[in-house]
């Protein structure tokens, strides 16, 4: 019964209620696909359970989800240049070490493995592998633009 209602399916009006925004706020957000949710006719529906899950994360979150994509793009577009970039980096993290040896160890093993799919998890999760995420090898991957783009996008 309780999962049942998480995930109850709500009018813009109630989702409006919910995150203190108007419902066509709400409409807008679901059109955009800023908000998950569905369109039924006329009508939107969103999920009590995304609305949850966007007032669990910070704006932080969202910035770094949107990083982790777009270098995960890069890195299926372009494997053999990604690795090279997350190549150089670790040697230059393993020649002056810091307070992340034990992270960077973790990606040099990873990279060694060029496993594409388990490193673009790693870098799109917002939950989980938070400081294994923030310390990624592949700094310089994305152009500047790319990244004011992604601050822009998440409202920072």
């Amino acid at each position: 019964m309780l999962g049942h209602m998480r995930d109850e399916l709500l009018s813009t009006g109630e989702a409006a209620a919910l995150l203190g925004v108007t419902s066509r706020t709400v409409a807008r957000m679901v059109d955009r696909g800023d908000l998950p949710g569905y369109r039924i006719g006329r009508h939107r529906r969103v999920r009590r359970s995304a609305i949850e899950l966007r007032d669990a994360r910070t704006p932080s979150q969202d910035v770094a989800v949107m990083l982790g994509v777009l270098l995960a793009a890069q890195l299926i577009e372009d494997p053999d240049a990604a690795f090279a970039v997350a190549r150089r980096n670790l040697e230059r993290q393993e020649q002056h070490p810091t307070q992340s040896a034990t992270w960077t160890e973790q990606w040099a093993d990873i990279v060694e493995q060029r496993d594409v799919r388990q490193i673009v998890v790693v870098l799109t999760d917002p939950d989980d592998r938070t400081g294994l995420r923030q310390t990624h090898p592949f700094r310089g991957l994305i152009s500047p633009e790319q990244r004011t783009a992604a601050f822009a996008a998440a409202g920072r």
